[in-house]
């Protein structure tokens, strides 16, 4: 009896243990699809994953050969403001010279137009001047072309030329008496040709003739 007891016992026991190792393995089958269901699941999300990453990839590459193109664009195009910048600074240059030579044409330009206008009043003046000459010319034929006139016009020159050495003494004689007076006070004019601001050499003088009909200049 006891036997058959400890018999039942085992057998439940091992019904028991086989229930529990069916039970246990029915769940890890379970637990193990489970698995394989999630790393199925996870192995298509680490393929999307690879998949997003060689995207990535691709797009980094793409990036960074834009960035390329633009870095190369860049420089292109700091190379073309560089060479517009020299181009602006050329014509500012050109420019500036262009307005001094200007500036220096309009100059030449001002001083042309007075030189210009001197030279029309001068030849104005020299147009009268030929006027008065032919003038005074015509009137010395007339009155050289009579004997009394020419005598009367050669008597006038002697008078004049009289005048004129009598002036001429009188100044010789103030210089005399002026060199009489320095000669007291100073030995000698050191060989200056001028001394207090007076010439010491004789003064020129000039005997002019002057036509009949005209007054004497003193």
């Amino acid at each position: 009896m006891k036997n058959n007891r400890l018999i039942l016992v085992i057998l439940f026991l091992l019904i028991g243990a086989t229930s529990y190792s069916a039970l246990k393995y029915t769940i890890t089958i379970k637990e193990k699809f489970i698995l394989i269901k999630e790393l199925d699941q996870i192995a298509l999300q680490a393929e999307e994953l690879e998949k997003e990453k060689l995207s990535l990839l691709d797009n980094l590459n793409k990036n960074r050969e834009v960035q390329k193109q633009l870095i190369l664009d860049k420089a292109g195009l700091n190379d073309k403001l560089r060479a517009r910048d020299d181009k602006i600074s050329k014509l500012n240059t050109d420019l500036y010279r262009a307005h001094n030579a200007i500036e220096k044409l309009n100059s030449q330009i001002a001083l042309l137009e007075e030189e210009s206008l001197v030279l029309r009043e001068a030849k104005e003046k020299l147009a009268l001047s030929l006027v008065e000459v032919s003038q005074e010319k015509d009137q010395l034929k007339m009155r050289l072309s009579s004997i009394p006139e020419l005598k009367k016009a050669i008597k006038e020159v002697k008078i004049q030329m009289r005048k004129n050495r009598i002036e001429m003494r009188e100044k010789l004689r103030e210089r005399r008496l002026g060199e009489e007076s320095e000669r007291k006070t100073t030995a000698g004019n050191s060989g200056f040709l001028l001394r207090d601001g007076q010439p010491t050499s004789l003064p020129r003088v000039t005997i002019e003739v002057i036509p009949a009909g005209q007054p004497v200049k003193k």
